[in-house]
């Protein structure tokens, strides 16, 4: 803190220094404040992260108290939908502290914070209006804040003033319990300086960040340290820095995805001109080269039918689509379909899994091949999702089976996590593990799925004697089923039955079931379980209870906003009984969902709680050819946080809500993590088109 100036000599030195540097017609950028949302040092302003924007930062020093003091702040954000932030953190002033025995030494706390930007309806683009809460529900808040605030971008200046009024808590020794302004001056396409008045009193920071494009995948670094302020101190530096980056790129649904790469449409164009000549023989060579299984061409009403399984392209099942839709559009001419007697230009493509149908595309060759060119939209494209084991059974097949899935195993492996977040046993306490699951496919639907767990590392709080000792991961077999899929006739609902090991010591049988409406928006789900512990009494004598669910469940899907909503009730793995309910926004293949769960054993009150968490893929876009055995990723790895609410306390709970989840769910397996339906394939045309044009740059390295 700089105490032999006064505020008036800070404020003139800025401005000075600011304005001397030049003017520049620059976009400001939204950076991050010091506490849990964008903004100034303290404040925030009217601006909000990007649509599909992620970030993560560290900060040093928050109000608290009579000061200012060096708390560490540990933040992610997101932009979950447009005009909305959300950011969660952890404050702490110690790591390791037992709060039990030897206290914290300070604040250790949780939270979620959020803020909204107003749709602009007044029709002047300069000003913009927030409403923000910080450390929003959940139990002991300890920085709640609530804030609106109002901001004014000058066109003239790289200029952004703000202002605002806030209520807080007493703790939070006044900052934004009141009247608040500020203002962004951003000289250079890398520096940024901030003055502000926090209700009490004046700060200035100076941030600096990379330009645009300086950094790979749109990433943008930044860093703030603050140059005075008129609060007291502990005499910690008042910094913070922070990296972020968008989760959406142009590939999934940019119509100039690759347009000015003239390397790579040059070879489209040579893939293209392979029509005329390719035979249904080199179609098959071309699919089986790539890695396609279960690869099979015939004729039905005249058309070509071609049926094939994906087991490459993992992040989405949309993507091994579109590189096979873009295979045989590209193989696909006259004198390929005269070879087997199709009389005409259309042609039907069947997704597979497991040798089950899951979607059947409708097009013509020379429509789809202008798609896949960029020079037209083709309308003839047609996505069918109803009664495809019916269509099957019409195909007169001209070729043999090629590249046979039957008895091939996938090795999938992935990062293993339980933690304890900022508890009073520690800011972060981990058991950390390595999975190995080992799927093998057999017959058609049917496979066998076995999980071993290593563990790697944890902390003294999951070791012997600590409190988290009996969440530890061993070393063991910790999943062995036999699934088999199938579908109901006329009713069209599918069915898995697994049977087997599941969570090392419990043996029993669980069936789920779904129904997807046509166009996909609504699906109904079913899950009935029952297992029974291999050992009568735990180890401290007591009776190991049986396990059982009954869950019914209903998903409410809307891909043109990349969100779902679920709620799921009935009788949950450790016998709670309640409801939860999730909202999920999808950003690319990642899923960012937040759960509310409200449940309650027989003797017990109800107990709520909210998880937030992150789904995301840990194996390339394109994994190894599949074969005898294939190594991959977890294509749908699960990072979550949980905390209680509603309630005086925030102590640790024993897990209700609870769900027997399995990485082989019939979900995962037949229907794309529940991105399924003809509205979902239709919003997803042109990342089906980008990802064979994704494939042929693969093919150019």
């Amino acid at each position: 803190m700089i105490k032999n100036i006064s505020v008036d000599e800070v404020t003139i030195i800025t401005l000075s220094l600011a304005f001397s540097c030049g003017v520049a017609a620059n976009e400001l950028q939204t950076l991050n404040s010091n506490q849990s949302f964008s903004g100034l040092v303290f404040n925030p302003n009217a601006q909000v992260k990007e649509y599909g924007d992620f970030g993560v930062s560290f900060a040093q020093g928050r109000p608290w108290l009579d000061e200012v003091q060096g708390l560490d702040s540990i933040k992610v954000s997101f932009g979950l939908i447009e005009g909305l932030e959300a950011h969660g953190s952890i404050v702490t002033y110690d790591y390791n502290s037992n709060c039990f025995k030897t206290g914290c030494g300070g604040i250790r706390d949780l939270s979620l914070s959020l803020k909204y930007q107003v749709p602009n309806f007044w029709g002047n683009e300069n000003l913009d209006f927030a409403l923000g809460m910080q450390d929003v529900g959940g139990a002991a808040n300890k920085l709640m804040t609530n804030f609106a605030v109002a901001d004014y971008t000058f066109n003239a200046l790289p200029l952004r003033v703000s202002a605002g009024f806030g209520q807080s808590e007493e703790r939070l020794m006044g900052v934004l319990d009141g009247p608040f302004g500020g203002f962004e001056y951003q000289p250079f396409d890398f520096v940024q300086l901030v003055g502000e008045y926090d209700s009490v009193e004046f700060n200035s920071s100076i941030k600096v960040f990379t330009p645009d494009d300086l950094l790979p995948n749109d990433i943008t670094a930044s860093l703030s340290y603050q140059i005075y302020s008129g609060h007291e101190s502990d005499g910690s530096s008042v910094w913070s820095a922070a990296l972020s980056m968008p989760l959406i790129t142009e590939y999934s649904r940019s119509r100039d995805y690759a347009k000015n790469n003239m390397t790579l449409m040059d070879r489209l164009v040579v893939e293209q001109n392979k029509a005329q000549q390719a035979s249904i023989s080199s179609l098959v060579s071309a699919l089986k080269n790539e890695g396609f299984v279960n690869v099979q061409v015939g004729v039905s009403n005249d058309k070509v039918v071609v049926a094939l399984e994906n087991r490459r392209y993992n992040h989405n099942q949309v993507d091994g689509l579109g590189v096979a839709l873009g295979i045989v559009s590209s193989h696909l001419g006259q004198n390929a379909a005269q070879d087997i007697g199709a009389a005409s230009d259309q042609f039907e493509l069947v997704m597979l899994a497991n040798q089950k149908p899951v979607v059947s595309v409708l097009s013509d060759a020379n429509c789809y091949q202008s798609f896949v060119n960029g020079s037209a939209v083709c309308d003839d494209i047609q996505f069918i999702t109803r009664d495809l084991p019916e269509r099957l059974d019409m195909v007169d097949w001209k070729t043999e089976r090629v590249n046979s899935g039957t008895l091939d195993s996938q090795i999938v492996l992935s990062p293993m996590v339980r933690h304890g977040f900022a508890t009073e046993y520690g800011v972060y306490d981990y058991s950390f593990a390595m999975s190995s699951n080992l799927y093998t496919y057999l017959w058609s639907g049917a496979a066998i799925d076995v999980r071993h767990i290593l563990p790697l590392a944890e902390s003294d709080d999951f070791e012997e004697g600590g409190y988290f000792e009996d969440s530890a991961y061993e070393n063991e077999i910790e999943r062995a089923m036999v699934h088999q899929f199938f579908r109901l006739p006329y009713v069209d609902i599918a069915n898995q039955v697994s049977l087997g090991l599941v969570k090392s010591d419990y043996i029993g049988a669980r069936s789920e079931s779904a129904w997807f409406s046509e166009s996909g928006n609504h699906e109904l789900g079913l899950e009935m379980s029952y297992f029974q512990h291999q050992d009568e009494k735990d180890k401290n004598g007591y009776a190991n209870p049986d396990r059982q669910t009954f869950l019914t469940r209903y998903t409410f899907s809307m891909p043109e906003w990349d969100w779902q909503f679920n709620a799921t009730a009935g009788e949950f793995w450790k016998g709670d009984v309640g409801a939860k309910f999730t909202t999920s926004h999808w950003f690319e293949d990642i899923e960012v969902s937040a759960s509310y769960q409200v449940t309650k054993f027989n003797d017990t009150d109800e107990e709520q709680f909210v998880t937030v968490s992150v789904k995301l893929p840990l194996t390339p876009w394109r994994d190894m050819s599949p074969g005898v055995i294939q190594v991959r990723g977890n294509e749908a790895y699960d990072f979550n946080v949980t905390t209680r609410v509603g309630n005086d306390t925030n102590y640790l709970a024993a897990g209700q809500g609870d769900e027997l989840v399995m990485d082989n769910s019939m979900l995962r397996r037949y229907f794309n993590r529940g991105r399924y339906g003809q509205e979902y394939f239709e919003q997803n045309k042109l990342r089906i088109r980008n990802a064979y044009l994704r494939y042929l740059g693969t093919q150019l390295n």
